[in-house]
């Protein structure tokens, strides 16, 4: 079962607390899921929604709060099959003893909204921590190729004077170490618990693009 991976896969807790599970799905369900990507004319810019210049497109295929579902069947049953209730209570169980309580301003439910994400060639991620209403970031790789760059994936990063970014604006990269990448292993999961301190960052990817299922695990604004 994909909870039991969770469950029992290691929680690193330097420099933030994160997972990072290879092969969640193996290559016969990635092959399908990508086979069934929908087309890029459902696809909104990010650059249309934040002042920080990307190259990713994505697609919200559910949230939670709003119970909206993107027409269609493959993607509506594969997230209720693997990614629901189950998937959000073990991601939940496995950082519970960090996970903040709601702020004053802040509903006390924790909304989860699922996405595709298409990330072109020459996309590049500052570091940042993420904004601060996210509890848990959850990314499932699914490349196109098998093989697979070590050089280019997802960097942990430690800032070199310890100061906090409560805004997840994105920094210099100048004022960060790197302590290690996690490349964009085809089928393979990565979620950490965003904090003050959980910075994290792309390098500069003119390799291929990148696809990936995004999870977002956080409490809702009161209106």
């Amino acid at each position: 079962m994909i909870s039991e991976k969770i469950f029992k896969s290691k929680l690193h807790s330097k420099p933030f607390h994160y997972i990072h599970i290879q092969k969640l799905f193996d290559d016969k369900t990635i092959t399908k899921l990508i086979k069934n990507f929908p087309d890029d004319k459902y696809f909104k810019k990010k650059a249309d929604y934040t002042n920080y210049d990307t190259k990713r497109k994505f697609l919200v295929l559910h949230d939670n709060y709003e119970n909206y579902w993107f027409n269609s069947n493959f993607w509506k049953n594969f997230i209720k099959q693997n990614l629901y209730y189950d998937y959000k209570n073990a991601l939940l169980e496995k950082f519970l003893p960090f996970v903040r309580k709601p702020l004053s301003k802040e509903l006390n439910f924790l909304n989860v909204r699922i996405e595709l994400s298409k990330d072109e060639i020459g996309y590049k991620l500052d570091p940042h921590t993420d904004e601060p209403s996210r509890l848990i970031t959850n990314l499932i790789y699914l490349n196109d190729k098998k093989s697979f760059q070590k050089k280019i994936g997802f960097n942990i990063l430690k800032n070199k004077k310890n100061l906090p970014d409560y805004h997840g604006d994105h920094l210099d990269e100048k004022n960060f170490t790197k302590m290690k990448t996690i490349p964009f292993g085809r089928g393979n999961m990565l979620a950490f618990l965003r904090s003050n301190n959980s910075y994290h960052s792309v390098s500069k990817n003119d390799i291929y693009e990148r696809k990936s299922i995004q999870i977002a695990i956080y409490y809702k604004n009161k209106s």
